[in-house]
């Protein structure tokens, strides 16, 4: 099952005549080096009508002191329980009527909630979503160039109406229908809401182009472990939506990983057997581009920008995700 596409509105649409409270939630566990500059941008928007909420996954670090310098909410669980569960505790305390829920890891341009309530209004619109996400970080290195050129082919094929999203603004009536998030989804939980949202009551609406900045994997050990741990955690999600996972589709998920994680092996026989089996070698960097057209897309921004170290470098790191990718789904089969 695909991303839904947003409700892409003409240039020309009225906006949102709503001014209420836009309640702006930020669940947090262990954030506390990025949460300062979070709050800071979202209290620069330039939609001035808005309570931030801290919502706490019982951090161990200075969050709980650090929220008392900040005109913010705070609300704490006892236990850590996950991301979904702090969204609706944040969520459970607001006084807006519409939802906005932010990150802890993430800063925002000063328009971003403008933006993104501009169309809610709109009939058949449940959700609410920008286009504009970029790598936070200090480093420039083949892995940011190469994360940020994705993330702006998958922002392009968004507008173009090509690429389903998420979404992250809704309705306070919208959220509650769909009971929340699903605190059993430790991934996917956004993707999860939205499906749920669309089905039950209305699709998404793109309101504009503003930025989050995010801390994404910055190193290749970290964009490694991002993507391993994704693939673990997502049975919920991939139970939920894409049925269970039985033995034959196992086996053939084991097999085609097989296949693609001895990709470097398959230079041996193209170097000492026949040139043909250089075939069997090129077909994976060229069935790990075109996969996604979004992927190959991104490549395509690399190469325009002449950065040839990136464009080089794209397979190998397509590669090692699914590497990271596969040996997680793997690990989940037999837990």
């Amino acid at each position: 099952m695909s991303l839904p596409k947003p409700l892409i509105p003409p240039a020309d649409t009225p906006p949102n005549p709503f001014d209420g409270v836009v309640s702006i939630i930020i669940p947090t566990f262990n954030c506390a080096a990025t949460l300062p500059r979070s709050i800071r941008s979202l209290q620069a928007q330039t939609y001035r009508n808005i309570e931030i909420i801290v919502s706490d996954d019982a951090s161990t670090d200075d969050t709980c002191a650090l929220v008392t310098q900040f005109d913010v909410r705070y609300v704490r669980s006892a236990t850590n329980r996950g991301a979904a569960v702090a969204r609706n505790n944040g969520a459970k305390i607001a006084r807006g009527e519409i939802y906005l829920f932010a990150e802890a890891d993430g800063y925002y341009d000063d328009d971003y909630v403008e933006k993104i309530i501009r169309y809610l209004h709109l009939p058949g619109v449940a959700a609410g979503i920008n286009v504009g996400r970029r790598v936070w970080t200090d480093r420039d290195n083949v892995l940011v160039r190469h994360q940020n050129d994705l993330l702006q082919a998958a922002a392009d094929r968004v507008r173009a109406g090509k690429r389903g999203t998420g979404g992250w603004a809704f309705p306070k009536g919208v959220f509650w229908a769909v009971n929340g998030y699903d605190p059993e989804c430790r991934i996917g939980q956004d993707v999860d809401l939205v499906r749920r949202v669309v089905e039950a009551v209305g699709r998404t609406v793109l309101g504009g182009e503003s930025v989050l900045y995010h801390k994404d994997p910055d190193t290749l050990r970290t964009y490694m472990k991002r993507a391993h741990r994704g693939a673990y955690f997502s049975g919920r999600f991939r139970e939920k939506w894409h049925g269970g996972a039985g033995l034959v589709k196992k086996l053939a998920y084991t097999a085609k990983f097989a296949a693609l994680a001895a990709w470097p092996l398959y230079v041996i026989p193209a170097l000492g057997v026949h040139p043909i089996f250089w075939l069997p070698f090129a077909a994976v960097p060229a069935y790990l581009l075109f996969e996604d057209l979004t992927t190959w897309d991104g490549w395509r921004l690399t190469w325009r920008r002449g950065d040839v170290a990136t464009a080089l470098a794209t397979p190998v790191l397509l590669y090692l995700r699914r590497l990271a990718i596969g040996v997680g789904r793997l690990r989940s089969f037999f837990a």
